[in-house]
């Protein structure tokens, strides 16, 4: 005879594989911060989500992905509806992640709900959120997660019976950046024809590693230049050099590179420059100072002018959500927009 311990511990075993799990997760009880509209509308869309955040479940048996409309919104165009639809589901990392839909996993997916006709609830009354996982999908082969690697799941969605918007529970991370502005440390020249000094306002965007192109971003504009004069940005350290009277002002110290960035408008205007770096957790903390140099041969001695010097440190990432998608417009798209720190809220099962 066997023991009842024996038999009851199979039983237990089975029912913590299957319990309910949300993507991203902790949101089972959570409404999201914002919707998602891209999804079940008249325009077919591939759709795929890379959530890093799962592994601390371990491994489990995924047999059934339903979805949630948003509990702070609604619209009458949401009624009750039939579209094709198929499900993939496989492995990845989202700290490579990118726009390429096939690149994000790390072997071929598993087509776990094969191209079939549903249909999703009418969704046009506001339901206080969070509302139900109502939209429910029973997989065809239930996907096995290893709890190691991260979860990437993935919906083709076509030939929709009616085309209004229809708003899913989505979670962004409050602040999905880190931010800083640049300040000004040395004041710049004043162009011949100006009354204003020439200027330079900066400021650094640090997207985290669920943007592995453009991590760090940097931004920069100006004003109070000379009217369609070519136009330098120079980067480097400071403190500045002192130009001893050959230059208006003071010249940034430690030149790392200086790029041309184009010409001034007929105003002086400086047009935005925007510097993407691929993510680098080593740059955050670098302190880092900029300056323009432009053309004025009104000024006394070299032709030249500089701005202020701004300077600014590269910010840490802060409030990342573990998780992306990816989306474009037909199913047979092979890269789409890319939109880190953020998620649609699905229940696995």
């Amino acid at each position: 005879m066997k023991s009842p311990l024996l038999l009851v511990l199979p039983c237990l075993a089975s029912s913590l594989t299957a319990q309910a799990f949300t993507s991203p997760i902790g949101f089972d009880t959570v409404e999201g911060n914002a919707a998602q509209t891209v999804l079940f509308g008249a325009t077919d869309r591939r759709f795929q989500q890379i959530d890093g955040g799962l592994t601390a479940l371990g491994p489990r048996t995924i047999s059934q992905i339903a979805f949630r409309r948003d509990g702070d919104r609604a619209a009458a165009s949401a009624v009750t509806r039939t579209f094709d639809l198929e499900v993939r589901m496989g492995h990845g990392n989202l700290a490579t992640a990118g726009a390429e839909f096939d690149a994000n996993y790390l072997s071929a997916p598993t087509v776990v709900f094969a191209t079939q006709q549903v249909t999703l609830p009418d969704w046009t009354a506001l339901q206080a959120g969070p509302a139900a996982f109502d939209f429910v999908i029973t997989l065809d082969t239930p996907f096995n997660y290893n709890g190691t690697d991260d979860l990437v799941w993935e919906i083709r969605a076509s030939n929709s019976s009616a085309p209004g918007t229809v708003y899913l529970d989505r979670h962004n991370a409050t602040t999905p950046f880190g931010y800083e502005e640049a300040v000004s440390t040395s004041p710049g020249c004043t162009e011949t024809s100006q009354v204003q000094p020439f200027e330079l306002r900066a400021s650094v965007f640090n997207y985290g590693p669920s943007h592995p192109s453009f991590g760090q971003r940097l931004i920069y504009s100006g004003d109070y230049g000379g009217a369609e004069q070519p136009v330098a940005l120079d980067i480097g350290v400071n403190p500045p050099v002192d130009t001893a009277g050959l230059l208006c002002a003071d010249f940034l110290h430690l030149l790392i590179f200086s790029i041309g960035v184009g010409s001034t408008a007929p105003s002086g205007s400086v047009p935005e420059i925007v510097i993407d770096v691929p993510y680098d957790p080593g740059l955050e903390g670098a302190q880092i100072a900029s300056q323009l140099l432009s053309v004025d041969l009104g000024q006394p001695s070299l032709p030249f002018i500089v701005s202020n010097i701004v300077e600014y440190t590269i910010p840490g990432s802060v409030d990342s959500l573990d998780c992306m998608y990816v989306y474009a417009a037909g199913t047979t798209s092979t890269s789409g927009l890319v939109f880190g720190s953020r998620g649609v809220i699905v229940e696995f099962q």
